[in-house]
């Protein structure tokens, strides 16, 4: 038996806390970088309203994932809570339905203030979230577009581009160029991501699908490099189209630098070190766009 704390523990690591805290911070910088408004109490409560949607989906997403791949996951992700036999499949499945629903109320009450206090339109809000929520359901349960190759990638990178879209969107703001250039970057980080950590999880896939099995190990993580080399031209095109002054792509070096050196780390087969600089470089890259914002 496991004592109340360590329970509590492992009810945390099933949600995966960094990845909802990494992925909800996104919806704010989204907004921050479009919007154009004045922020006062009612736009800053229909922002948090809808990171809290965010967070609750994303939990949702996670916990589904590792109650499908539960299998693929002893071999893969054995130490995590649900494969180590440490939280029951039925209480996943009640986190599941829990934070779906929770997401459902914050989403809807973000949209209605939207309307009441902004008198925004809540259609791309709404649209995004019914999207996102069908990416996952396809993803996971039925037709499975994980078990495809490239087509389940492409999913959850979709997502993860979204959310900061949905960010924009929460405030009325999705006409904004700068948040579809964002949120393209992180779409084309993350599928780089995506792809590699397939390469990673190689061994476990049985029934799965992916580029590497497909292809080779090699050829996916070159892809994984052309994405990351799209993202960079992403990142600078805004300074070199006024959207921005040009100095300010300075904010942009620390993000293209980091993007650029995972060529070698590519090349040398450290697959978990390329995956995790993805990811810090794709965060570096909305900072660097939302401090542009600030200076520009």
């Amino acid at each position: 038996s496991f004592s109340h704390d360590l329970n509590f523990k492992d009810l945390v690591k099933l949600t995966r806390p960094y990845n909802v805290i990494f992925g909800s911070i996104t919806a704010p910088i989204g907004a921050y970088i479009a919007y154009t408004g004045s922020w006062n109490f009612d736009s800053i409560l229909i922002l948090l309203t809808q990171t809290f949607a965010v967070g609750f989906f994303i939990i949702f997403g996670n916990v589904l994932n590792d109650i499908i791949d539960l299998e693929n996951d002893k071999i893969n992700h054995p130490l995590r809570p649900l494969p180590s036999g440490k939280i029951s499949t039925y209480f996943a499945k009640v986190i599941v339905i829990s934070s779906a629903i929770l997401s459902l109320i914050f989403v809807s009450a973000g949209t209605y203030m939207l309307v009441v206090k902004s008198q925004g339109d809540w259609r791309p809000v709404s649209a995004i979230w019914v999207s996102a929520f069908t990416l996952m359901v396809v993803y996971e349960i039925g037709p499975k577009t994980k078990k495809i190759a490239l087509v389940g990638n492409i999913s959850i990178s979709l997502m993860v581009g979204l959310v900061i879209i949905y960010g924009a969107a929460s405030l009325d703001s999705i006409d904004n160029p700068v948040v579809w250039y964002a949120g393209s970057v992180a779409f084309f980080v993350n599928l780089a991501r995506e792809i590699v950590k397939d390469v990673e999880d190689l061994e476990g896939d049985k029934d799965r699908k992916t580029l590497p099995m497909l292809t080779s190990k090699r050829f996916s993580r070159i892809v994984s490099w052309f994405l990351c080399l799209i993202a960079i031209i992403l990142l600078a095109i805004p300074y070199y189209s006024d959207i921005f002054t040009l100095w300010c792509i300075i904010f942009q070096v620390p993000a293209m630098l980091i993007l650029l050196k995972l060529n070698v780390t590519l090349n040398a087969g450290d697959d978990t070190k390329s995956q995790r600089n993805m990811k810090i470089g794709m965060l570096l890259g909305l900072f660097g766009f939302l401090m542009s914002v600030f200076f520009s």
